[in-house]
Formats: C-alpha cells, sequence, structure tokens
C-alpha cells in the first residue's frame, strides 16, 4: 500500500522535496567537474549536512553547508576550509544535459551520477518508509554505501549500491527502496553490529 510521500523537512526552494536534494545537486556537479576531489560521506542525520571532502595526495577536510547551498557556494566553502585548495567550477551546460556517463567512466564520475540520481526526487524514499541519511562511495570496491533510517521505528538499513554507468542507475531512488523492502520482507540482509535498540540490516544490491 502506498504511502504519503511528504517531506520529512522540506527543502526551502523546492518545498516538495527533503532538504538535502538541492545539496546532493551541488556535490554531484562539483563531483563530476573535478576528479581529483572526493566528496565521501555525505552525512544527512543531522540538522544540517556534514561534508568530508578528499584530494588526491593533499588535504582532508569536512564542511557544514545549509540545506539549500548550490554548487558555486559549496566551491567557496569547501576551498575556505582547505587554503590553498583550488576545486573546478562546475562544467559548462552541467544542469542543462543528460550526461550520464559511459561504460568504463572513472569510478568518482559513476559516484557523481549516483548523487546527481539522488538529487532528482526523495518521494520515493517516503513512499517505502524510507529517510536517507548519509553515503559513502568506495572507490576500491566501486560502490557506495547508502544508509537509510527505517520509519517503521525498525532500525537502519545499509544498502551497498554498484556505481553503475549510463542509464543504468537512473531512477536509483526508486529501485534502490523497492529491493531493499523486497530484502526486508524476506530476510536476506546481513545484521550489522549497532547502537541498543537500533538493529542495522546491510543490503547487497547487484546491477
Amino acid at each position: 500500500m502506498p504511502h504519503h510521500a511528504e517531506p520529512l523537512r522540506p527543502s526551502p526552494r523546492w518545498p516538495h522535496v527533503e532538504w538535502w536534494v538541492p545539496l546532493m545537486g551541488a556535490c554531484s556537479a562539483l563531483q563530476r567537474a573535478d576528479p581529483a576531489l572526493l566528496l565521501s560521506s555525505l552525512d544527512l542525520s543531522g540538522a544540517q549536512a556534514r561534508i568530508r571532502a578528499v584530494w588526491d595526495e593533499g588535504p582532508e577536510v569536512t564542511v557544514v553547508p545549509e540545506a539549500d547551498t548550490d554548487a558555486g557556494r559549496l566551491r567557496a566553502l569547501l576551498e575556505s576550509a582547505a587554503p590553498g585548495r583550488r576545486v573546478r567550477a562546475v562544467l559548462p551546460g552541467h544542469e542543462r544535459e543528460f550526461w550520464a556517463p559511459a561504460e568504463g567512466a572513472p569510478v568518482r564520475a559513476r559516484y557523481a551520477w549516483l548523487l546527481d540520481q539522488f538529487s532528482v526526487d526523495s518521494t520515493h524514499w517516503r513512499m517505502k518508509r524510507l529517510n536517507l541519511v548519509a553515503v559513502e562511495a568506495d572507490l576500491a570496491a566501486g560502490s557506495a554505501d547508502v544508509t537509510l533510517e527505517r520509519l517503521d521505528g525498525l532500525g537502519t538499513v545499509v544498502a551497498r549500491v554498484p556505481l553503475l554507468a549510463g542509464e543504468e542507475l537512473v531512477g536509483a531512488p526508486d529501485w534502490i527502496a523497492s529491493r531493499v523492502r523486497t530484502a526486508l520482507a524476506e530476510g536476506t540482509g546481513e545484521a550489522l553490529p549497532a547502537q541498543p535498540g537500533r538493529p542495522t540490516v546491510l543490503v547487497e544490491l547487484h546491477g
């Protein structure tokens, strides 16, 4: 039975979606533009997002942007947190084109594509009684751990999502949420260590 998809915390800019949707778009744009930078992890569990940024052979910083921070403001925030480091500007036409990475594209481009899909909408999570609380890339494994709060009060789920290319990731929130709920119903997830009273289940997804 479908559930009401009103956001838990609406975005000031786009009140029909969650507060973190514009920020996901900003992260996606910068991640795509700058292959020397990795924006991971993205922690959405608190009152504000916490974004960890790591440069190849360089510093690691954590920034706390406002909910509706766009790519330009996020870029400035990252550069101010890491003096001497530059973040490449968003690629021309990024917001107006279907830019899905091709098969064999670098893993960071495919991670940017996952973030792009998360920036499209947030209603699929709510319809499946889930709330996105963190995203963390594993470049070596070519996957990302997507942490979801279960709004039925039964703990959290970590969905291990392959970083696919092209149209394979289109509509990612919909198929991730659906497959997570199927795995929970079938009891096929793996229990992980968790805080008392907050069980956590790992669900491995495959392309």
